[in-house]
């Protein structure tokens, strides 16, 4: 890491040690997953991700780029997982929303991965310039 540690706060340094943290305990998917770009976005709105070999899990990111002409900006399709496989979507890493946060922000909604392709999730209410991680993982099969 290029960065000063010794000019940090504690909080700052407690923020950084969180992401230090996630990135081990994610290390082995972002290091060895497949890389996929999600191409039809909603305007101002971009999103990639990193999907498992064996479609187990990914971690998308979702980032808002500057203010939609229109809002919500509408959903974000999240390509590269088993259609069969009904996964859990929650936010990696808890972030702040500039309105009512979209229903897979509670980490309660699960979806077979066939919907996650086709229909996607709602864009989070972010800031321009502002991004989320979402982390999708396996709960079960539905064949």
């Amino acid at each position: 890491m290029e960065w000063d540690l010794t000019s940090l706060t504690g909080a700052e340094l407690d923020e950084l040690a969180a992401w230090v943290a996630l990135h081990k305990r994610h290390r082995e998917l972002l290091h060895t997953g497949t890389m996929v770009r999600v191409d039809d976005t909603p305007e101002s709105v971009r999103a990639h991700g990193v999907v498992a070999a064996d479609a187990s899990e990914a971690v998308y990111e979702i980032a808002v780029l500057g203010r939609p002409a229109t809002w919500p900006p509408g959903p974000v399709r999240l390509p590269g997982l088993d259609p069969e496989t009904v996964y859990r979507v929650r936010p990696l890493m808890p972030f702040t929303s500039r309105g009512a946060a979209p229903a897979w922000a509670s980490g309660e909604l699960e979806l077979p991965g066939s919907a996650l392709a086709a229909a996607g999730i709602a864009a989070p209410p972010l800031f321009p310039e502002q991004s989320v991680l979402v982390h999708v993982e396996a709960v079960s099969t539905t064949a």
